[in-house]
């Protein structure tokens, strides 16, 4: 077995709390597609939206399937060994709302996936479905509630012929939990290895994603628990 890679320049780097933008402005470096997995580019489906405390967020009002935002800057689709973190909300029970790693868009619909939708918990939903299988516990068990802010750690590298994929999610109130609520291994064909960090919604109310940041992982990270 090779060792794991140090971070490096393709190990991803980025911050945003998007209190520099206007409200429905869009922030730099994200690419919004359209509905149904779409892979063409559709400008209003995400934009900074300002809260009633004053906080301005990337969000979404939108009920369309499936749509998508991906950071698409700096090289991110060379981005591995990475961990994704920051926080979401949902104001409708039933709504869906996730964050995407190692996506692809838009060149192709791939990528992993921590979602939620139809009043579920969060867990990994992979793309394409069909074709990636990640062996290992793949639901947090997270049932969130409107207007509550969840935090979120999403991360993936490299582990034997696979990649490794961890989650966790957490209510803001609430302390992180110890363990991985989700990881898994996958392998084969539905074993990616770099790509862009990015946010997924579908269904009612509105959907906001806020201090969102990618920083690279080192050896001893990736052996935490």
């Amino acid at each position: 077995m090779e060792p794991e890679p140090e971070p490096g320049p393709n190990s991803g780097d980025y911050f945003e709390d998007f209190e520099q933008y206007a409200q429905a402005e869009d922030p730099d470096g994200w690419f919004d597609t359209g509905a149904s997995n779409s892979l063409e580019e559709d400008p209003r489906a995400f934009e900074v939206m300002l809260l009633e405390d004053g906080n301005r967020v990337f969000g979404t009002s939108s009920t369309r399937v499936n749509i998508h935002s991906h950071y698409v800057a700096d090289e991110s689709i060379h981005w591995t060994e990475y961990e994704y973190s920051g926080r979401m909300r949902i104001s409708s029970r039933s709504g869906g709302i996730g964050v995407t790693l190692y996506s692809d868009y838009p060149d192709s619909d791939s990528y992993y996936r921590l979602r939620r939708y139809g009043r579920g918990a969060f867990h990994l939903a992979p793309h394409p479905h069909r074709s990636v299988e990640c062996v290992g516990s793949t639901n947090t068990g997270v049932k969130p509630e409107p207007e509550t802010w969840y935090h979120f750690r999403f991360q993936a590298f490299e582990e034997d012929d696979g990649t490794r994929v961890r989650a966790r999610v957490w209510a803001a109130a609430e302390t992180e939990p110890e363990l991985w609520q989700v990881d898994c291994l996958a392998t084969g064909f539905g074993s990616f290895y770099s790509g862009s960090p990015g946010v997924w919604s579908m269904g009612k109310g509105d959907k906001y994603w806020d201090d969102l940041e990618v920083f690279g992982l080192d050896e001893a990270s990736q052996m935490a628990e």
